[in-house]
């Protein structure tokens, strides 16, 4: 997995080398914060893109993300997430990126953050 996931990112980095190609955005990475996968996505992102704000999904406010251009969520299922609210049924179901009609930034989906958004926002998807 982490195989696919440096390929993907060197792919990535050898087609953002043209600046033209590749504008000063304001990123916001929505993670585990102190995983030495966000520091790895946040050191990434900086070279190519600049600004890089990195926020906590367990303590995620919708508000920290209102100056972002683009949001990714990495958001596994182990943590917070599908595995542990069918384990623990008294698990809140708390989605970082708050509720779906609120949500109209571009969004790019990490890891499990698609099966997990599907399951807290009710949609088509969260099973099977």
């Amino acid at each position: 997995m982490r195989t696919a996931l440096s390929l993907c990112l060197l792919a990535a980095a050898a087609a953002a080398q043209d600046p033209a190609r590749n504008p000063k955005l304001h990123i916001a990475f929505v993670g585990n914060a102190g995983s030495e996968r966000t520091a790895d996505f946040r050191t990434f992102l900086a070279q190519q893109f600049g600004d890089v704000q990195v926020v906590d999904r367990r303590t995620c406010d919708p508000k920290d993300l209102q100056g972002a251009d683009v949001v990714l969520l990495d958001w596994s299922q182990q943590e917070d997430g599908v595995i542990q609210w069918m384990d623990d049924k008294k698990a809140v179901r708390r989605c970082p990126l708050g509720e779906r009609d609120a949500w109209h930034k571009p969004t790019v989906l990490l890891g499990d953050a698609g099966l997990n958004l599907a399951a807290v926002w009710d949609l088509v998807g969260g099973y099977g």
